[in-house]
């Protein structure tokens, strides 16, 4: 995780760029020199700012204003000013396209002189968050001797640490912590069980001050670390642990903001599941519905090669269960789960599937819905009900107009099975109406009448 230092950021970037060089034309450095200078550092830090259109271009822009402040705030005479752009500098080579070691390699340049001039005990704040942008780019640094490299990444995370504690700086404790974390799973020499146990703490104290500090939305990445870790020890109920840390993860990562994000999580905790086999059958199946929920959070087009991963353990867990005698197709076995799971996780996976369903056309809508309903066929007539039951109660969750589209979609699918099968679907769909209570009762039997008449 970056630290910037020096103003807090605005919202708007392309507004402040407008504003900034606009007031560029009127304080010329040669007439009023700091300010000048301290427009093109925030000038600077607003293209940085940027991800809308070019983004190697705003960086490439960034580092021109931020440069072009360096002519202003020298070491000597302006050594806070000189850091705090040195620090900014460096970020910018961290994300630069191009040739990766050596941006990398001016970054830790541009940290090393911001750290030359900075006083630790007059300027805290932003010696740490120097200190660890320095260890970002160590760890980092694709070339030489990776434990090295490591090693220096860790030096200045401690470092960092010895501001940040965790009463003055909370969230950028917590921060280091993760990154230190991290350099400890991937430390290639020593015991790898000791380097792996020492992320955990690092991640578990990230997450206990976050937490304490009213910041649990920073949580899921640290989460998602937290559950590798733990998939990766080779200890009794680590993979329990894991799957823990994954969903919690998932309860704190928002999936509309972030769906690729969302989409590793949920891969991560499918692999769990697929390691961890306490009930094989179960257990797979959970996989199952971890990878289907994946792939319907990953953009087909921007995505490729996640996705390709992604059905790759998809096809490798139904290929398990097969071999396990339980074949199927992957909504076979969500429907499967759903039915034999209990109350707590069977709603989770209906709520995934109906949310899916209400997002994607209505063609394929319809063709998802129609597996559900020929998946219910294969189920005893109590676990298909139960399985409509759950369907129905999620869809009362949802607005009218997402509601009937999906029931609709159920209803038409049903009206598409052999006539014995149809009638079997219409009294599942009947009979869980007329269990519901009040308007709940009347609103799903209302539908139902639009398309079945009296039921």
């Amino acid at each position: 995780m970056n630290q910037g230092v020096g103003p807090a950021r605005q919202t708007d970037p392309l507004s402040q760029i407008a504003s900034f060089e606009e007031a560029l034309s009127s304080y010329p450095k040669e007439q009023f020199p700091v300010y000048h200078g301290m427009l093109q550092y925030r000038l600077g830090l607003a293209y940085l700012d940027l991800f809308v259109g070019d983004r190697p271009k705003n960086l490439r822009k960034a580092l021109d204003a931020l440069h072009e402040a360096l002519t202003v705030f020298d070491r000597d005479g302006f050594a806070g000013e000189y850091a705090r752009v040195q620090n900014s500098i460096g970020i910018v080579y961290r994300e630069l396209p191009g040739d990766r070691v050596a941006n990398l390699q001016r970054a830790i340049g541009c940290y090393q002189d911001a750290l030359a001039v900075l006083d630790k005990e007059k300027r805290p704040q932003e010696y740490g968050a120097t200190q660890n942008n320095l260890g970002l780019a160590y760890a980092e640094l694709p070339k030489g001797d990776r434990a090295e490299n490591l090693r220096r990444a860790m030096a200045a995370y401690n470092e960092a640490l010895t501001v940040f504690t965790r009463d003055r700086f909370p969230r950028q404790h917590a921060a280091t912590q993760y990154n230190l974390g991290l350099a400890h799973a991937e430390f290639p020499e020593g015991d790898a069980e000791e380097n792996l146990r020492r992320a955990i703490q690092c991640y578990e104290e990230a997450i206990g001050t976050y937490m304490a500090a009213a910041a649990i939305d920073q949580t899921a990445l640290v989460y998602n670390s937290l559950g590798i870790a733990w998939m990766a020890l080779a200890q009794p109920d680590s993979l329990k642990k894991a799957i823990a840390a994954f969903s919690e993860a998932l309860r704190v990562v928002r999936k509309a903001e972030m769906p690729a994000q969302y989409a590793i999580i949920k891969n991560n905790l499918g692999l769990a599941y697929v390691r961890r086999e306490a009930d094989v059958a179960t257990d797979l199946r959970r996989a199952v519905g971890a990878f289907q929920e994946a792939l319907a959070s990953l953009d087909p087009d921007s995505r490729a090669l996640e996705r390709a991963q992604v059905e790759e353990n998809l096809s490798r867990a139904l290929g398990r269960l097969a071999e396990v005698g339980h074949p199927g197709t992957a909504t076979d076995h969500l429907v499967a789960l759903v039915a034999a799971g209990d109350d707590e996780e069977g709603v989770v996976i209906m709520r995934e599937q109906v949310d899916h369903w209400t997002k994607i056309s209505p063609d394929a809508r319809q063709r998802m819905v129609a597996q559900w309903v020929d998946a219910l066929l294969g189920l005893e007539a109590l676990h298909r009900r139960k399985v409509v039951q759950r369907e129905v109660h999620t869809l009362l969750e949802r607005p009218t107009h997402q509601m009937e589209a999906v029931l609709k979609a159920h209803v038409e699918a049903v009206n598409n099975l052999p006539p014995s099968d149809q009638v079997s679907g219409r009294e599942d769909l009947a009979q869980v109406a007329w269990e519901l209570y009040g308007p709940q009762r009347t609103r799903v039997l209302d539908m139902l009448r639009q398309w079945w008449g009296e039921i």
